[in-house]
């Protein structure tokens, strides 16, 4: 009998420390999912907290500037009006003139048969050709440089040679111009030199009578902003040049470039 209660002791302690082992295990494997939770949770909060935090970068914006001023056409036959208006003075001085001289003369008897003497003047001779009015040619003065608003057919780019209409052809020149510049401009040079805002760059050249892209200047607030319009000036191809009637002229061109550094 003693040694049956001692069995059944022992069975009986043997049993509470297999419950006991059993219910550890499930604490452990409740405490790892639980420890698994609140390590996820706090990842997700440390990448939600990197995605608000605020990095400074700088964004670049090149902006395009075509020429605001309208071309002003002339047209050569415009020039030829002002004609007839100065033989209409010249003829009015000269009646003025003619009237102011005549005085009547009074106190003059009548003679009774009065004797009519005409007399016509002796024709003046002369070796030189008589050159009429109509025959002088007009003589107009172009300039050595005339800027691209002002003169008769502006330089046609290749590629524009399709428009016939001198509006068309300044258009097509501009957007050309503006693709290079957008194209082929660096804009690094601003940040790499520590600039920031609007960088504005005015950049001149001529095409000259034979279509040739020459006489490049170009003017910013950094040296290295000036080397870079000046590069992309010199990238412009070859144009047909601008004309004056049907006499090739040198064309002055303005080329402003302005782009943003944005903090």
């Amino acid at each position: 009998m003693k040694k049956q209660s001692q069995n059944n002791n022992t069975a009986g302690q043997s049993g509470i420390e297999v419950r006991k082992s059993q219910k550890h295990e499930v604490n452990l494997q409740k405490n790892s999912t639980l420890y698994f939770q609140i390590g996820l949770i706090l990842c997700l909060l440390g990448t939600f907290a990197l995605f608000e935090m605020q990095f400074e970068s700088k964004a670049i914006e090149v902006v395009y500037e075509t020429p605001t001023e309208d071309i002003l056409e002339i047209a050569m036959t415009d020039v030829v009006v002002e004609k007839t208006e100065v033989q209409e003075e010249k003829s009015q001085v000269l009646k003025k003139k003619l009237i102011d001289v005549y005085k009547p003369i009074e106190n003059i008897t009548d003679e009774p048969n009065p004797t009519t003497l005409i007399t016509e003047p002796d024709p003046v001779k002369t070796n030189k050709p008589v050159v009429k009015v109509e025959d002088v040619p007009d003589v107009i003065d172009i300039p050595e440089n005339i800027p691209v608003n002002r003169v008769q057919f502006v330089p046609i780019f290749p590629g524009c040679e399709k428009y016939e209409l001198n509006s068309e052809r300044r258009k097509c020149l501009n957007d050309k111009l503006g693709r290079l510049v957008k194209k082929k401009f660096d804009t690094d040079i601003a940040i790499e030199h520590g600039l920031s805002g609007v960088q504005r760059i005015n950049v001149e050249f001529k095409v000259d009578k034979t279509g040739n892209i020459t006489d490049i200047r170009a003017r910013s607030p950094h040296p290295k902003l000036d080397e870079e319009a000046l590069r992309i000036a010199n990238k412009i191809p070859k144009m047909e040049p601008g004309k004056m009637g049907t006499t090739p002229v040198n064309v002055i061109y303005n080329l402003p470039i302005t782009f943003k550094v944005q903090d």
